[in-house]
């Protein structure tokens, strides 16, 4: 059944409500008729089945429980739902009775809070529609014009799906704009040539060419200097051609990185609204095919597109089958992307008729490591969900809504709902709509264990707590008031953890450092500042065994700072201590020089550049990290012989 097989009649003489209440159910799908009064009712269900019966208590030709006995007689399997401007609940109570209804409002009413029940009511019963976004997950493979209408489609969208959509505009091969819209004012553009990204317009586009340039060893910190010293009119990269330090295909690669770091601006958590247009460019040479945007999101995920995000979005689909898309065979190029390139076959293991939860059971693999993978291989329509769900048995279900509950027991009103604090009232119903299609009591079966039943019901109150308070435009505004003033509490105990950090950083006392480092990033999300200063404690403190696996958490923690955050002098400082600690001297050598020419007076850079000129001189290492300190200074200033 689908919802245009569902009938529902009004039975009102306020014409204005018929009216407006017959649009509202009419845009969701529904079929509507509207009656003056009983007799046309009675005289409609003679030639067709209604569903739904919304009835006015207030009548002229006979009473409210008359009424309700003809039409339940009439039409018995029906849901009614009475409606008054004067009259109480209790007034009704009767008819309530005899019609077996639960359901009674004083108007004036939002047509929302009628379509919920019926959604509610009938959603076992109709046929599950998808937006064509998320249909666009179903699909094996999607066509040019599936592909854009499903943008064209969209009214609002998370920032942490943009890559997504980045990704079917390349396929496509579109040529025109996307236009992003967000609350804060920002509205990003991005310009596509037959599908290859040509030009990213942002608020702030800062250049990060020369910074790129040395990072990836194409000239050195000191020929990038001495050609910056020269007066032109020129931009750098034709400077640097013309004194045949890099090729023309170099300054586009780095171009190509710049036009990548722009897009990265736009993926965080915010919702957009979208302006798709679709028109010829101009053509240029430099374009971003799909390789590197692949690269980008991969980087994206690592960086920017957090797990609890992941969880909330994927909760749909944790019981639906993966399979593998028509693209599947072009698969090659991005195995050696974040997370594939830490998952052995993993895409070969996941497309073999199993779903998420399946995978996540089978503890192979990351919990997080497993939804990014995911969702870079759908970003690129290499895989895609079945319709169909995965009979679970009770007790991986209950496990599985024992951890949705912890999390949502962490989580503010937004998160629960997975939503942020400017998402607006639309997202919001939509949110809940979705989130009561998969945790509503009423799903439940029968036979099901006791406490299968009460994660769900608890589940669902956490829900229908977040839906309650943010659909109310009052409750909302208190709500957000309270989240900012304690946001704002933690926001200045943060800091003055994060300082503490600082000073007894610069005391080399390095693992107090480190928890007072924890400690501010425990009071709110990180910033990347905080993340680097707690690395450079961390490597200091390092442990005496698995000591290899140390050093790649810490070189998965560098790459998950935003591409961004990674030109400044703490980012080259603290990579520089990695790299010299894995015993690359002349790279820590490098990076720390980078770092000490943005910040000249950077003390330990300083230190950390004579520690290393003497472990190149010397046979023997000097053991900075795990040696005793005022060994490591006399060394530094011992006479020479």
């Amino acid at each position: 059944m689908t919802k245009q097989d569902i009938c529902i009649g009004i039975i009102d003489i306020d014409a204005q409500f018929r009216s407006s209440m017959k649009e509202s159910l009419e845009k969701e799908g529904y079929a509507v008729l509207f009656f003056n009064d009983i007799d046309q009712a009675l005289s409609s269900i003679k030639l067709r089945k209604f569903h739904v019966f919304i009835l006015e208590c207030l009548t002229q030709k006979m009473s409210l429980n008359n009424i309700a006995q003809k039409l339940h007689d009439q039409s018995p399997d029906s849901i009614f739902i009475f409606i008054s401007q004067i009259l109480e609940k209790s007034a009704a109570r009767d008819a309530m009775s005899i019609t077996r209804s639960q359901y009674f409002f004083k108007k004036p009413l939002q047509p929302q809070a009628l379509i919920q029940i019926i959604k509610e009511k009938f959603a076992d019963q109709v046929a599950e529609e998808y937006e064509p976004i998320i249909e666009a997950l179903h699909s094996p493979q999607l066509t040019p014009q599936e592909r854009i209408h499903a943008i064209q489609s969209i009214q609002s969208i998370h920032g942490f799906e943009v890559p997504r959509l980045l990704s079917y505009l390349n396929r496509a091969q579109f040529d025109g704009t996307l236009k992003l819209k967000a609350t804060d004012n920002d509205t990003p553009i991005v310009h596509f040539q037959k599908g290859s990204i040509s030009k990213v317009e942002v608020n702030d586009p800062k250049s990060f060419f020369g910074a790129l340039l040395v990072d990836k060893n194409y000239v050195s910190l000191e020929e990038l200097e001495l050609v910056l010293q020269n007066k032109s009119t020129k931009r750098i990269g034709e400077r640097l051609i013309d004194s045949n330090l890099v090729s023309p295909h170099i300054i586009d690669i780095i171009n190509i990185e710049q036009l990548g770091i722009r897009l990265g601006y736009m993926i965080k958590n915010i919702s957009y609204e979208l302006e798709i247009k679709q028109e010829s460019q101009p053509q240029v040479p430099l374009l971003m095919d799909s390789i590197f945007l692949s690269r980008f999101i991969s980087d994206w995920l690592n960086s920017k597109i957090s797990i609890d995000w992941l969880r909330s979005f994927y909760l749909p689909f944790l019981d639906k089958k993966i399979m593998r898309g028509n693209l599947f065979a072009d698969i090659s190029p991005i195995h050696t992307f974040y997370p594939l390139n830490k998952m052995n076959r993993f895409a070969q293991e996941i497309t073999k008729g199993v779903s998420i939860d399946q995978i996540l059971e089978s503890k192979q693999f990351q919990e997080e490591d497993v939804l990014k993978g995911i969702h870079l291989l759908l970003s690129q329509e290499f895989i895609y969900f079945d319709k169909q769900t995965r009979p679970s048995d009770h007790k991986a279900h209950i496990e599985r809504l024992q951890k949705i509950k912890n999390q949502m027991d962490k989580q503010n009103l937004f998160e629960t709902l997975g939503l942020n604090e400017k998402s607006k009232a639309k997202e919001i119903k939509k949110a809940y709509y979705e989130l009561s299609k998969l945790f509503h009591p009423d799903k439940v079966p029968t036979q099901a264990p006791k406490e299968l039943s009460e994660l769900t019901t608890a589940i669902f109150a956490k829900i229908s707590k977040a839906n309650e308070v943010l659909s109310d435009d009052n409750l909302r505004a208190t709500y957000l008031k309270e989240l900012e003033k304690g946001f704002a509490e933690k926001i200045l105990e943060s800091e003055s953890h994060f300082e503490e950090g600082k000073s007894l950083l610069k005391s080399n006392q390095a693992s107090k450092a480190l928890l007072a480092f924890e400690k501010a990033m425990s009071l709110r999300p990180p910033t990347s500042e905080m993340q680097l200063h707690a690395m450079w404690a961390k490597i200091f403190c390092q442990p005496n065994e698995n000591i290899e696996q140390f050093y790649k958490d810490f070189e998965s923690d560098l790459n998950k700072i935003p591409p961004e955050d990674r030109h400044n002098s703490i980012y080259y400082f603290v990579k520089g201590l990695y790299l010299k600690c894995i015993g690359d001297l002349d790279g820590a050598e490098k990076t720390i020089k980078h770092a000490l020419s943005l910040t000249p007076n950077f003390v330990e850079a300083k230190r950390e550049l004579n520690i290393i000129a003497i472990q190149k001189k010397s046979s023997k290492p000097v053991d900075i990290l795990n040696g005793n300190l005022s060994d490591v200074v006399g060394l530094l200033f011992k006479k020479k012989k």
